[in-house]
């Protein structure tokens, strides 16, 4: 994850939404992390929030993944 974020790693973005959904706080706290650097969005998103408000932010990343997949040129 660190590296995803420090190499703004866009085709990583996907796996670090759905670790945004982790049990674990550190996957969610390097998950945000690294998509921050690599989007410049947190979306309202806190790792330490409880799981609803987590939840709703989640929905937001997925809305904004699809968006944003939807607009990005396919690689041929």
């Amino acid at each position: 994850m660190r590296q995803a974020g420090n190499n703004h790693d866009q085709s990583a973005v996907p796996a670090l939404v759905d670790a945004l959904g982790s049990d674990d706080a550190a996957v969610r706290f390097y998950a945000i992390s690294a998509l921050e650097q690599i989007t410049g969005q947190q979306l309202g998103y806190v790792y330490y929030a409880p799981k609803l408000e987590r939840n709703a932010a989640i929905d937001r990343w997925k809305a904004w993944l699809a968006k944003n997949s939807a607009t990005r040129p396919e690689s041929s």
